[in-house]
């Protein structure tokens, strides 16, 4: 059985806004599955979260708990979780041991929404967590891929700019973020 997830810490902190949702979407169709497979790969997903600036460690364990079934890939749930927490990291919130209850919901919820709509582009769902192997350190080989490489000042200064630029941060706080 999975340990039970960490609470929430204020409305503000783990849920997560229709509009911050939807940029997250956007990244996600234009960047990260392109092809429309409803997944973002090991590197496409690597490649965005770099352009935040985070330590290598944060982003390696966000990406590794976000990866709820392990497949080292990121589904469209999993992806907004991951950006979600990418960005709940640079307003200097602690990363949680796992995702936590509201976000996993509203990422999930917000995904499946997608999916009953008309037109759906059939964007795979969150995986069943339960399914996961206990026995997992939360760090294994899709995790080794992200902790090997290691930006360069200048390259870190590009992805800063691409996130100003992107407007995900707007004094300090992820854009839409609930007061």
């Amino acid at each position: 059985a999975s340990p039970p997830r960490p609470p929430s810490e204020g409305p503000s902190s783990w849920n997560v806004g229709e509009a911050e949702l939807q940029r997250f979407l956007a990244v996600f169709r234009q960047e990260a599955d392109p092809a429309g497979s409803g997944f973002a790969g090991a590197t496409e997903a690597r490649d965005i979260m770099e352009r935040s600036g985070l330590p290598i460690a944060d982003l390696s364990h966000i990406y590794s708990i976000s990866d709820m079934d392990g497949d080292g890939r990121l589904a469209l749930p999993e992806f907004l979780c991951a950006m979600a927490l990418v960005a709940r990291r640079l307003q200097g919130v602690s990363l949680p041991p796992e995702v936590p209850d509201d976000m996993l919901d509203d990422c999930h919820d917000f995904a499946e929404s997608l999916d009953a709509g008309p037109g759906s582009a059939g964007v795979a769902s969150l995986p069943d967590v339960q399914a996961q192997d206990a026995g997992s350190d939360g760090v294994g080989a899709r995790a080794q891929d992200i902790m090997a490489w290691q930006p360069s000042a200048e390259e870190l200064n590009g992805y800063q700019d691409f996130i100003a630029q992107a407007g995900l941060l707007e004094s300090g706080r992820p854009v839409g973020a609930e007061e």
